[in-house]
């Protein structure tokens, strides 16, 4: 595309262009301003009055908010609030009303007057409610009075009753006891009535039968005798029991006598005057007994008549307790139904619950009365007394608070009423200021619509004229970078013959294409080389494999032969042992260290070669576990101590036997060169870090010379003595190739006479 240069206006700067176009639009913007200003000058007025008018609207949903708040939770905070607003609000209207029209200041008018009157009720309100809320405290006074002393009362009755249940209790307790021993003095008189008939039928008849009945009745006597004793805590009564135990035994010596007397053969004068002195003692002995017994019963049944009669008049002064007691509690009862249907009415003031609550008054001043009459004493009496003065209190201020709430209810409605007037006068001014304001805004919206098209077709042009010379350009510079970024480099960059900005893009561009050029021709030549290194590296894994091969059937074919030195070595000892002086003997044996020395590092050349091609395994490996199996296996056949210190270690991933053969390595070769120390220490850590994790083990043993740290881990290297220090040295050379294959690194540190720390890193299993 070729751009002539005809036109003055496509050769101007891009900056140029934009600054005139921008001339043009501020010109037309500031005309378009100056019309919309005239005609907004109209609006300003009308808008400042509605926005007055809306605040006054705002204001008094303000001030109709703190009246709910007042009127529900009754805070003098809300009514001062209530009262400074309105006299705000009166200043306000004052204020707009300066400012307006005279249809407006009409209205106005009308609210400042509607204003004083809504102040006027909200003052005879909180009146009210200051009137409200001294009947109420009076009547909440009067009302826990009565409960108070309904309560005392209560209280008091419940103390005299609980004691006059303990004394019955007592008194029960002791007749109990006394009808127990009268009745255990009724038994023996029993016994002893029956011990004498029997006694009799005995005299009459001579019937041994009679006679052991007798003994067996006297027998019982005593028993129950000795029981009744037990019961006894006085003395007196326990010396009868005594003496009536002491007359039935001798009763029973004087009957056993009569039967000896009767049983004696031949019987004369004599004989008959012993029966008959046996007789009349054991006769007076039984009346003993008798006349004991009753006495004893007599006792009990006279203390057990005068238990009785205190019982009986304890229990009719329980139940005149109880009575009392029972009074107090439904005077209380009635005082709660009356506080409660006190608290319906003052929350729904509905006047059946007014009449609930004068009800029971009514019923609690009769109940109070009726208690009154019960008591004789002066000090329940002027409670029941002062109980009915509360009572009346309580329902003359409780009518009180009727009457304030009607006057409350009428001056809350008044005070609603003229607030709604005040709203709707207010709504009436801001319809009409709504209207003026729409009004204007219909003829702002028409001039401006005009201002606006002619704007919009200066855009139109302006918009042209850019797109023209700049847009239009800059998009075809876009398609040659976007043919470019596709290696086509075929394509023709005419906006460079242009003298503005876009003529600058343009060279910009045609360099950018010869730069491009000149870059394809060196990546060709660069895969090209890669090509050729692709090449030897193929080249290079064949030599390694064929040397590996060679180094592995080399190792395993010079073994034969070694066997074979080995063993005709050992046969010539063992055959011909007196054909060989001492020297012959030492250079055989030679021959037969040397040839096992040489199999040895065979093996080692044999297990390195093997380490090239093994495949690896990955698994998670607890180097804890593994390092402490390891050092168990090299420790158990020592004899010298070595004291281990081996940390918590962190696990990794690997091949799990090829790590173990790094670890045996490490710590044999620790334990090796620290077996002359008189204490050897080897210490194994890990640090965890975010990719690797870093191994050491530190041994306080014969160390090494840093500058030969380069032959550490060479095939066959040795730094110190074969005899002092056993080993094929292949073993640092299979760790090192080991870590490389997982990807780490090894190296040590060491100082001669005092020891070695090798580190080695892995693969961290948690690494992301």
């Amino acid at each position: 595309m070729i751009i002539k240069n005809y036109n003055p206006f496509l050769n101007l700067k891009i900056s140029n262009k934009l600054i005139l176009g921008f001339i043009v639009i501020i010109f037309l913007g500031i005309v378009t301003s100056i019309i919309n200003w005239s005609l907004l000058a109209s609006q300003s007025n009308s808008y400042i009055i509605s926005k007055q008018v809306g605040r006054l609207t705002a204001d008094l949903r303000l001030i109709r908010q703190e009246e709910k708040n007042y009127i529900l939770r009754n805070d003098t905070t809300y009514a001062n609030k209530v009262k400074f607003s309105i006299t705000d609000l009166q200043n306000s209207v004052v204020d707009i009303s300066n400012n307006t029209n005279s249809e407006n200041k009409k209205y106005l008018s009308e609210i400042s007057k509607e204003l004083n009157l809504y102040k006027i009720h909200f003052i005879k309100y909180l009146s009210l409610s200051e009137s409200k809320h001294i009947a109420l405290k009076e009547m909440i006074k009067q009302g826990r009075e009565v409960e108070i002393l309904s309560d005392r009362i209560r209280a008091d009755q419940k103390e005299e009753l609980e004691k006059l249940e303990e004394i019955t209790n007592s008194s029960i307790s002791i007749m109990r006891d006394k009808r127990i021993k009268a009745d255990d003095a009724n038994r023996m008189i029993k016994l002893m009535d029956e011990a004498r008939q029997s006694e009799k039928n005995f005299l009459l008849r001579k019937d041994t039968n009679d006679s052991v009945t007798t003994i067996k009745l006297i027998h019982d006597l005593i028993k129950q005798a000795e029981i009744t004793r037990e019961r006894f805590s006085d003395s007196k009564n326990r010396e009868m029991a005594t003496s009536i135990i002491t007359a039935a035994k001798k009763y029973t010596n004087e009957f056993l006598d009569v039967i000896d007397i009767i049983d004696e053969q031949p019987r004369d004068d004599k004989a008959e005057l012993k029966e008959q002195k046996a007789l009349n003692e054991m006769v007076k002995q039984g009346r003993e007994v008798e006349i004991l017994s009753d006495r004893i019963r007599a006792d009990q049944k006279e203390e057990l008549e005068k238990l009785e009669k205190t019982t009986n008049l304890a229990i009719v002064e329980m139940r005149d307790k109880r009575i009392k007691a029972d009074d107090a509690n439904r005077m209380i009862k009635l005082m709660d139904e009356a506080r409660q249907s006190e608290k319906n009415f003052l929350i729904k003031e509905n006047i059946k619950d007014a009449e609930l609550t004068t009800n029971f008054v009514n019923k609690l001043i009769i109940q109070a009365k009726i208690t009154l009459n019960r008591f004789s004493d002066l000090q329940n009496r002027a409670m029941a007394k002062a109980i009915i003065i509360a009572s009346i209190k309580y329902d003359h201020e409780f009518k009180d608070v009727i009457k304030i709430v009607e006057k409350q209810n009428v001056a809350e409605k008044l005070m609603i009423d003229k607030a709604r007037q005040v709203e709707k006068s207010v709504t009436t001014i801001e319809t009409t200021q709504f209207k003026s304001i729409q009004e204007s805004i219909y003829t702002t919206r028409v001039v401006s619509l005009f201002a606006e098209l002619l704007k919009i077709a200066v855009f139109i042009f302006l918009a042209w004229l850019i797109f023209s010379s700049i847009s239009k350009p800059i998009v075809h510079l876009s398609e040659i970078l976007t043919s470019l970024a596709k290696d086509n480099t075929q394509i023709e960059i005419s906006e460079q013959n242009r003298n503005d900005e876009v003529g600058l893009m343009g060279k910009a561009v045609q360099i950018l294409k010869e730069r491009l050029i000149e870059r394809n021709r060196f990546q060709k030549e660069i895969i090209l080389a890669r090509n050729e290194s692709e090449q030897t590296n193929i080249e290079l894994k064949s030599v390694n494999a064929e040397l590996e091969s060679f180094a592995y059937s080399v190792s395993h074919d010079l073994r034969t032969p070694l066997r074979a030195i080995n063993g005709y070595a050992r046969i010539l000892m063992e055959k011909y042992p007196n054909n060989f002086d001492e020297e012959s003997s030492r250079i055989v044996d030679i021959m037969r260290i040397n040839a096992i020395k040489m199999g040895d590092l065979i093996d080692a050349l044999l297990t390195f070669s093997r380490l090239g091609r093994a495949s690896l395994k990955y698994e998670d490996i607890n180097m804890n576990k593994l390092v402490n199996e390891i050092i168990y296996e090299l420790t158990i056949d020592k004899q010298k101590k070595i004291n281990f210190i081996v940390s918590d270690l962190s696990s990794c991933i690997g091949d799990i036997q090829m790590i173990r053969q790094v670890w045996t390595n490490l710590i044999s070769n620790a334990i090796k060169f620290s077996q002359y120390r008189d204490y050897a220490e080897i210490s194994i850590n890990s640090i965890l870090e975010k990719k690797q994790i870093i191994y050491s083990i530190r041994d306080n043993g014969a160390g090494f010379n840093m500058k030969y740290s380069d032959k550490l881990f060479g095939v066959f290297q040795r730094l110190h003595s074969e005899k002092k220090f056993t080993g094929s040295g292949v073993g640092l050379a299979l760790v090192q190739r080991i870590i490389h294959r997982h990807g780490g690194e090894i190296w040590a540190k060491g100082e001669v006479d005092v020891g070695a720390i090798f580190y080695f890193s892995l693969r961290n299993k948690n690494r992301s």
